[in-house]
């Protein structure tokens, strides 16, 4: 229980200093899961896009101005979903 509430303090601390990198942790140690890189996200609203080049990947795009490369989740056998374009929500509201 304890693990949780600190899990949580250091998830608010990362995102008051205006970093939003997720980690997951495994038996091997942690592995960034979802990280700030480069992607253009001028002119964009906030949301979902599809990864340049990677299909289990997607890009969340914020304040027009940062862009996280975020890992798609897994299904219920453990493989990894796809992002499919325009299958979803308006990126603006997902």
């Amino acid at each position: 229980m304890g693990f949780c509430y600190l899990s949580v303090i250091v998830v608010i601390t990362v995102l008051l200093q205006g970093q939003s990198f997720g980690k997951v942790i495994q038996s091997s140690g942690i592995q960034d899961v979802n990280s700030l890189f480069e992607y253009d996200c001028t002119g964009k609203e906030d949301g979902n896009y599809p990864h340049p080049t990677k299909c289990t990947h997607y890009v969340a795009c914020v304040a027009q101005k940062y862009a996280y490369e975020m890992v798609c989740a897994l299904n219920h056998d453990g493989n990894p979903l796809h992002y499919v374009q325009d299958s979803g929500p308006d990126p603006a509201t997902s």
